[in-house]
């Protein structure tokens, strides 16, 4: 399932935060700084992807909407798409990033998505619809489930033609009896399989399988040639009429197969649990001990070079993890790993960035925990707490931290604006706008 991402350039950063985490979700979404190839028509590849996606998302803002430019034809050609859909289809999902008004009227009619204040719940309802399973439509109306198939009466049906053996007498006298060795096989009283012995009076005496040395043949009895015509692979050589029987009945001759096919099975079975067990295991997360100290000193990072400055992998998930050594110390949690000392809650609701920081400086004026340099972490310092699985109910964190606290700011901003957070519940490092909304955790060196 394709999901094109429509977006003024102005709102690239978001575009691109939403790419990823509907990538990470299991979706396919496109996005022309992500999926564009070098030399490629831009215009025409733009206009085959949106033809080709199951839902346009349009990333609606200030900017988008005062600005003129390919994003509205964009938008055009999704709303002739919708057009020529079911009213009830869902295609067009019209997302604001900020309190903009579209006047467009045919948005008017459908429902907006938004990604602020809480990027996180927008997110959640993109999601609902992406992830929504449509009932597929039946194949015959209910009137004809309700009927019943018509069974055709046996007495109705043409009888089958009766199968009569011809008596001897209607055999033409031209059909001499014929040699096993010439084009057909005539019946004898040595004759081996698929014998019919058909008496002078024109009834069968006995279907032979091997010679019946009881009968003996008389003057009346007549040879009658079978349909079936002689060939090479048919024709027995007296040689072959000589060899002994098989060793095996047929029985035991399907007994030995099935045998043979269970071993197959068998052995496909366990190379099939050895390729799982080295892919599980010959990928298994690489647990490091870290470089000391961790960066607790800010920067800046632009979306372009996360994965080198971060050390994470193209889903920004850490390329190596710290095997950690917590101590609970009741409010805060030790690691004496990294030799960092942290905050074992967080904020209680998520807020902006600004006050996140106000958050952090109302610890530091109480002397939380008995200590006035509490801070907000780096990325840097705030992965070193993800995990590789899920551990902490459906968060990337160890069960010795409040699981209230899902997506934690950092200290570390973003380029073009915003700043970088750590995400516990895909178990990865992102960004979100600065007015967007989440937790605080904070840190502090010395153990």
């Amino acid at each position: 399932m394709k999901v094109f991402i429509s977006y003024a350039r102005e709102d690239i950063e978001t575009a691109r935060k939403l790419y990823h985490d509907l990538k990470q979700a299991g979706i396919m979404p496109w996005m022309d700084k992500e999926d564009l190839l070098i030399g490629e028509n831009w215009k025409i590849a733009i206009r085959q992807a949106i033809n080709e996606s199951s839902y346009f998302l349009a990333l609606l803002s200030s900017n988008s909407l005062s600005k003129k430019g390919y994003v509205q034809k964009e938008l055009k050609m999704a709303i002739d798409i919708l057009g020529e859909m079911p009213l009830s289809e869902i295609f067009l999902l019209p997302i604001r990033l900020d309190d903009c008004n579209p006047l467009d009227e045919k948005l008017q009619d459908i429902n907006w998505g938004n990604l602020f204040p809480s990027y996180e719940d927008g997110l959640k309802q993109i999601l609902r619809v992406l992830t929504h399973k449509n009932e597929p439509a039946p194949l015959v109306s209910d009137s004809e489930k309700d009927k019943k198939p018509v069974i055709q009466d046996e007495q109705l049906m043409p009888p089958e033609p009766e199968k009569k053996i011809a008596p001897v007498a209607d055999i033409p006298e031209k059909q001499t009896p014929v040699s096993k060795n010439e084009n057909k096989r005539g019946i004898t009283a040595g004759d081996a399989e698929k014998s019919v012995l058909v008496s002078g009076d024109g009834n069968v005496i006995n279907i032979i399988h091997q010679y019946e040395p009881d009968h003996k043949k008389t003057e009346h009895d007549e040879v009658v040639e079978l349909d079936e015509p002689v060939t090479e692979d048919s024709r027995q050589s007296p040689k072959e009429a000589e060899k002994p029987a098989p060793l095996f009945s047929d029985t035991q001759s399907k007994q030995k197969k099935q045998f043979q096919r269970s071993k197959i099975i068998a052995a496909v079975f366990v190379v099939s649990l050895l390729l799982i067990a080295v892919f599980k295991y010959g990928n298994s997360p690489k647990f490091v001990k870290p470089d000391l100290p961790l960066r607790n000193t800010p920067i800046t990072v632009s979306s372009e070079e996360v994965q080198n400055k971060f050390k994470v992998d193209k889903n920004l998930r850490p390329l190596e993890y710290v095997k950690n050594d917590f101590k609970d110390n009741g409010d805060t949690i030790t690691d004496h790993a990294t030799g960092l000392m942290w905050q074992k809650s967080g904020s209680p609701n998520y807020m902006n960035y600004e006050n996140a920081k106000a958050y952090i400086e109302e610890l530091n004026s109480r002397k939380f925990a008995g200590y006035s340099d509490w801070r907000l972490p780096t990325v840097d310092e705030l992965k070193s707490l993800l995990t590789s699985e899920k551990m902490n109910g459906d968060l990337c964190i160890d069960p010795l931290f409040d699981k209230t606290q899902r997506y934690c700011w950092t200290s570390d901003t973003l380029a073009s604006g915003g700043a970088w957070f750590v995400y516990f519940f895909y178990g990865n490092v992102n960004w979100d706008n600065l007015y967007n909304v989440g937790y605080a955790r904070a840190v502090r060196s010395g153990q």
